[in-house]
């Protein structure tokens, strides 16, 4: 296990506007994944939720895929998907500020988000460049003041639509 597959953990969460549709699409998730991948998922009942677990090569590897509420969550990390559905809403990513000044930037009519948290972004770089077979120089004086990095797609007349912005605090 690398220093890599020590740290970083990923997370996407998804909006969903009918439970039901998205309880057939992590279904349908997972058996496209076993029969393209052949990753194998166990179902498991954890604090109210489902979690359909994939154990990879390492944790970096891992998939767990769940739904709480209206949002599908898909990580490597069971306990992080866990923590956050607990998570009251004050605390939640919706609430920190650096999350909304990144948003801020966005078109209102996107369809998809997505935000990485600066720090993590600066730490999963140093990660990367410690693991490297050959390593990679890292000036951290680029990546001073780095609060979050946002895509968002939207649709518009021509097709669709990515925008990127990164935030930095001077």
């Amino acid at each position: 296990s690398s220093e890599l597959d020590r740290h970083v953990q990923i997370m996407f969460i998804i909006e969903t506007r009918n439970k039901g549709k998205a309880d057939e699409f992590i279904v349908k998730l997972t058996e496209a994944l076993d029969k393209k991948q052949s990753r194998k998922f166990e179902q498991s009942e954890k604090e109210g939720v489902t979690l359909y677990t994939s154990k990879g090569s390492s944790p970096m590897d891992d998939m767990v895929i769940t739904r709480s509420g209206s949002m599908i969550y898909i990580s490597n990390s069971e306990a992080e998907i866990l923590r956050s559905i607990k998570l009251p809403k004050a605390d939640s990513l919706a609430s920190f500020k650096n999350y909304k000044d990144t948003l801020e930037t966005k078109k209102k009519n996107r369809f998809s988000t997505i935000y990485i948290n600066g720090d993590k972004y600066i730490e999963l770089l140093k990660s990367m460049a410690a693991t490297s077979a050959s390593p990679l120089p890292l000036d951290e004086s680029m990546y001073g003041g780095l609060t979050g990095i946002g895509l968002a797609v939207s649709v518009e007349d021509a097709g669709l639509s990515l925008d990127t912005a990164t935030v930095v605090d001077p």
